[in-house]
């Protein structure tokens, strides 16, 4: 497969002096590929060694905070009607409380996966509802993807700055499945395409992104100038237009549970761990 040259994996370099971070987590899917299962329990909330996704991703959240300068100042949980008392009992549970970081539920108000605004809009909702005009970066993550290892390096390396997580499939990325990322020498996004016929990069982005102060502006003008509401990958590859974007190459393990299969494998690899 003919690419462009893999960018740098994050560096453990110190990003002190930087604003705080507020942290999204997109959870107001509705999981129909997974239905029955997921008729009843958000996604996010299904369990894995026993705890919910969301805890474990609490979990490195709170790592986080105050480590290697990083400030978590607050997690913003994006639900829908369906699922959106179930995630604020879950938010008011004693392991996400013994975090200690102010934790907030929005409800998008969709009842049905044909009624949802989309998960662009779905952020923009999510930062909305905090004074987004303070000084500001923003780590926005999927509720139901689950990590192996912390993620610290990844805000280290870009600083205040803009990246996309990827992860680097090799000769293997599969046709019409992933969005894909074609980034130059020094890691930043030159290429975008989303979910394509015949892959010639190995980077496929992931859906966590670091944005910079300027992120709810930036979405509502793609959002206003048409872009697609329910397409993250797709608004990536448009800011990668407008200003830098970093290809931050993933360095260890990382489950994105989209299927039985996954959730199956996740469950398997993680208890193991």
């Amino acid at each position: 497969m003919t690419a462009s040259a893999a960018p740098p994996p994050p560096s453990s370099s110190s990003s002190s002096g930087f604003p705080p971070t507020r942290v999204v987590l997109l959870a107001a899917g509705f999981g129909t590929r997974m239905y029955p299962l997921t008729e009843l329990v958000a996604k996010p909330l299904l369990e894995v060694a026993g705890r919910p996704v969301l805890t474990h991703l609490m979990d490195r959240v709170a790592a986080l905070d105050g480590a290697d300068g990083v400030s978590i100042s607050e997690v913003i949980v994006v639900a829908n009607q369906r699922f959106a008392s179930d995630l604020e009992a879950w938010a008011a549970s004693d392991a996400v409380v013994a975090a200690s970081i102010p934790i907030t539920v929005v409800n998008t108000g969709a009842e049905a996966a044909d009624l949802r605004n989309g998960a662009v809009a779905d952020l923009l909702q999510a930062m909305r509802t905090t004074d987004f005009e303070a000084p500001s970066r923003w780590l926005v993550l999927a509720g139901d993807n689950l990590w192996g290892h912390q993620l610290t390096d990844y805000l280290s390396a870009v600083g205040e700055g803009n990246a996309v997580v990827c992860r680097d499939l090799g000769d293997d990325v599969p046709a019409r499945r992933f969005g894909e990322v074609t980034a130059d020498v020094d890691g930043r996004i030159i290429g975008f395409r989303e979910k394509p016929e015949q892959p010639t990069s190995p980077l496929v982005a992931t859906c966590t992104y670091l944005l910079d102060a300027n992120a709810p502006a930036q979405i509502e003008r793609y959002l206003r100038t048409g872009g697609d509401a329910d397409s993250p990958g797709t608004f990536i590859g448009w800011l990668s237009q407008q200003v830098p974007v970093r290809a931050l190459v993933m360095t260890g393990d990382y489950w994105d549970i989209g299927s039985f299969d996954t959730l199956d494998q996740a469950r398997a690899e993680f208890d193991q761990r």
